[in-house]
């Protein structure tokens, strides 16, 4: 059985800096599905116990996964003893800022349920959201558009106008931006007037990666998506 994991955008990411221990950052975003692009997800029952996973990315075929972890909290929490195998066909960059990790977890957990018939457990649900990040509770929320604030667990469902397209994307497939060492630089450099910014990591990103200087020097109109690396073009014809 297969579904699709769509990649979103945030259109805005207001972000609150913090130096704690924890890491955890209060945001305040827009996010919005991208309507034709997304990673393909097949789960079948194997005779094997235990999860098998393959994708066409060689880097991400292990336990840190984000689908194999979703996959393994399902098994344990409804105490099944028995095998999945897992194949994800990616077409989502990796560390571009569409949430693709958080939206092969969501897919995964939702097509689970599916076929071991089971009916998913909100507690399942939060749980998996709290280890994956911010990304997941707007996936787990089933809302193509939504207001997400918090530590992304609180969400509002919003009505956008125009939708948004991978032709409306600037992507940069080379460039994987580790949104952990994003946020941790947006503390590092934090300057007040990174909140006016629509999205307040955008400095911190072009920082680490200033790879990416080029693209957002060249464009007028244009807002970096999530960590990065990926711009949305605004306005687009």
């Amino acid at each position: 059985m297969k579904i699709k994991a769509y990649a979103k955008v945030n259109l805005y990411l207001k972000v609150q800096p913090n130096k704690k221990p924890n890491k955890l950052h209060k945001i305040n975003s827009l996010i919005t599905m991208v309507e034709d692009l997304y990673d393909v997800i097949e789960i079948k029952k194997s005779s094997s116990f235990g999860i098998t996973l393959k994708t066409n990315v060689s880097e991400i075929n292990n336990a840190n996964n984000y689908a194999f972890i979703a996959a393994a909290m399902f098994l344990k929490f409804y105490r099944l003893k028995t095998g999945v195998e897992i194949k994800i066909i990616k077409n989502i960059p990796l560390g571009s800022g569409l949430g693709g990790g958080s939206s092969n977890a969501i897919s995964t957990l939702n097509l689970m349920a599916i076929i071991f018939e089971k009916k998913l457990s909100p507690f399942l649900i939060k749980k998996v959201c709290q280890k994956i990040g911010f990304d997941s509770y707007f996936f787990a929320s089933n809302f193509k558009s939504a207001v997400v604030k918090g530590f992304g667990q609180k969400i509002m469902p919003i009505s956008v106008k125009e939708k948004i397209y991978k032709k409306d994307l600037i992507l940069s497939p080379k460039i994987n931006c580790n949104t952990g060492k994003v946020y941790q630089k947006y503390d590092e450099i934090f300057d007040n007037k990174f909140l006016s910014d629509k999205n307040s990591l955008t400095q911190a990103c072009l920082a680490l990666y200033p790879e990416l200087l080029g693209v957002y020097k060249s464009h007028e109109k244009i807002i970096l998506s999530g960590s990065g690396s990926t711009f949305i073009k605004i306005n687009a014809d």
